[in-house]
């Protein structure tokens, strides 16, 4: 038995083409909301991600900001500059900071010759300590130790040189004192004393 074919009648034209319009509608329909459902639950993932992103640079700033050693600048005042007979030396800038588990002192000095006939470093014009309480304290970069460093440079006369050290604290209660003797018998120890309590 063979199957007859129908005809195509304008009626069967309207209601084969009205269901493939509502099929195509439905499946457009539910690409579009199944669309808008992942947009949804993206944008909740994004701010929520959002937030924990948030939330894990909060601390990853504040564990930055543990990992940065603490420090406390130190206002040296007027009185940071000591004047002897042929050279003076100044405490420009002074800081206590963090290190490897205990704390240092770095100090920014100036030494400058002022009337040494000679070329003369600082290292031969006076004997420089740093002390607290009556222990004398560690210089911990080699300045006072490498012939190359501006502790030795030898500077003329009216000339200049920055100085910079670091001194390992014994603790961060007791006073520190900086001690500047010059190799000059006739002059006596000039101490500037940085108070921590």
């Amino acid at each position: 038995m063979a199957k007859e074919k129908k005809k195509l009648t304008p009626t069967r034209i309207i209601i084969g083409s009205a269901i493939w319009v509502i099929a195509i509608a439905f499946i457009i329909i539910n690409v579009n909301n199944s669309d808008s459902k992942k947009e949804d639950s993206t944008a909740e993932e994004s701010v929520s991600t959002g937030e924990s992103a948030s939330d894990e640079q909060e601390a990853n700033a504040e564990e930055e900001e543990s990992e940065e050693p603490a420090s406390v600048q130190i206002d040296l005042g007027d009185d940071s500059t000591f004047q002897f007979g042929d050279f003076s030396f100044e405490l420009e800038e002074a800081e206590i900071t963090e290190k490897d588990g205990g704390a240092v002192l770095k100090l920014d000095t100036l030494y400058t010759n002022d009337s040494f006939p000679d070329e003369t470093s600082f290292m031969q014009a006076a004997i420089f300590y740093v002390k607290q309480g009556e222990e004398d304290l560690d210089e911990v970069t080699g300045v006072m130790s490498d012939p190359n460093s501006d502790y030795y440079y030898k500077n003329d006369t009216g000339i200049w040189v920055p100085i910079e050290f670091e001194f390992e604290l014994k603790n961060l209660e007791d006073n520190i004192t900086i001690n500047v003797e010059p190799m000059n018998e006739h002059e006596g120890v000039s101490v500037y004393t940085i108070s921590l309590n």
